[in-house]
């Protein structure tokens, strides 16, 4: 009888420790399945937030691409017109959204200002061409028919360059 307690409380032991190591490979496993689901489903979340504001960005963009064009259009029909008051139009133009543009320019293909809204005229107005942040994606927006962004710059706001290239019959 003395031996019958002493391997019963041995098989208590073993039984509490088989429960235990279950209990804790039970708990591992259903944690990392839920870290897996977790994962998947954050994911999941970011691909379509990403897509939305893919959307969203793109949108914005064709719309400046539009405006663009037609500002380009009207310049070169002002040209040819003999109205040379370009200023005006541009001033006009951005005062529809003050807080979304921050100004228009218009260059010539040397990169050299030709003119620009009343509140980007400078004494000293920058060569796109002879800027080496600038120069690589002015040489591909007069190649483009597209526009083309520029560098983004911090002054004193997020200002993002759209540059488009503006041509007439001649090219």
């Amino acid at each position: 009888m003395g031996f019958r307690p002493l391997s019963i409380r041995r098989n208590i032991w073993l039984l509490y420790k088989l429960l235990c190591a279950t209990a804790v490979i039970a708990l591992a496993g259903l944690t990392y399945v839920h870290w897996q689901y977790l994962t998947a489903q954050t994911e999941a979340s970011q691909r379509s937030l990403v897509k939305q504001w893919f959307g969203s960005f793109s949108s914005l963009l064709e719309q400046q691409e539009t405006i663009i064009t037609l500002i380009g259009q009207d310049i070169l029909l002002r040209q040819r017109e003999g109205n040379p008051d370009i200023r005006s139009e541009l001033d006009r133009l951005m005062n529809i959204n003050p807080e979304f543009f921050a100004g228009f320019a218009l260059f010539s293909t040397a990169g050299e200002v030709l003119d620009t809204t009343s509140n980007l005229v400078r004494p000293d107005p920058p060569n796109l061409l002879q800027q080496p942040e600038s120069k690589d994606s002015f040489v591909y927006a007069i190649e483009s028919d597209k526009m083309v962004l520029g560098r983004t710059y911090n002054a004193p706001r997020l200002v993002i360059p759209a540059r488009k290239a503006i041509r007439d019959t001649d090219g």
